[in-house]
């Protein structure tokens, strides 16, 4: 009950091995997770985005599948692989990014792109599989007969048809990040909320660990408060039911 009256002070404690406060531990480095999740959430968004549509306008079609298998390696292959091959190579053998650490825009290139892969390849599957659905219905083809053009119809029609699943795996995706992306924020060296947990659980901190796992659930909580928001706004129907 103490701990509980603290928490809603937002005093989570002291650290054991640190001798700090927790909460001025997680809010030292949460600024820098916070930055890698937004870069790698707009890279997701920027390639995934365009890859889904081209996917479902070709469908079938040798591009799809291109498309599709690149999406499909994208989920599959585990991060940390993903991570130590960027570093082996386009940091160690091409010396064109740095290795580790994170003090410049350079430093957060390649992990932010490790951790969008994943996202990639969901959010392209998810706009594709969407798109191919709202492609036959009926004020699709009303909206072709009206003359209007193809951007107008894929943006105003297509996508913000089938754009609802791709926000709520987002948002959830996006406060599971911010929680602490553990496994790339290690491998890149990146003072963040990941590396924090590993430390506390390798040096069995437990009052700092129970705060960085207090911190990623009440993130996925809000994110999922969030999203069910949004849907509603942009889908009158959800308000609805």
């Amino acid at each position: 009950f103490k701990y509980i009256k603290g928490l809603l002070r937002g005093d989570m404690g002291k650290s054991i091995i640190m001798n700090q406060s927790v909460s001025k531990l997680i809010f030292d480095v949460f600024p820098n997770t916070a930055k890698l999740t937004l870069f790698s959430i707009f890279i997701a968004w920027f390639i995934g985005i365009p890859c889904g549509i081209i996917a479902a306008l070709k469908q079938d079609s040798f591009i799809d599948k291109i498309i599709s298998l690149f999406s499909i390696v994208n989920i599959s292959i585990p991060s940390f692989f993903i991570g130590m091959a960027l570093q082996y190579f386009i940091s160690y053998k091409l010396n064109l990014l740095p290795i580790s650490g994170f003090y410049s825009f350079k430093h957060m290139i390649l992990p932010a792109f490790v951790l969008s892969m994943y996202l990639i390849g969901q959010i392209t599957r998810l706009i594709r599989a969407g798109m191919i659905n709202v492609l036959s219905n009926d004020y699709i083809k009303t909206a072709v007969s009206k003359g209007q053009s193809g951007f107008k119809i894929i943006i105003f029609h297509e996508l913000k048809n089938c754009i609802l699943p791709v926000i709520t795996v987002m948002l959830l995706q996006v406060t599971s990040l911010l929680g602490g992306a553990i496994i790339t924020e290690s491998i890149f060296a990146i003072p963040g909320i990941g590396t924090l947990s590993i430390s506390a659980l390798t040096n069995r901190d437990m009052p700092l660990l129970q705060g960085t796992i207090i911190l990623s659930t009440s993130l996925i909580i809000i994110g999922n408060l969030i999203a069910d928001i949004i849907c509603a706004f942009i889908d009158p129907r959800i308000r609805y039911e």
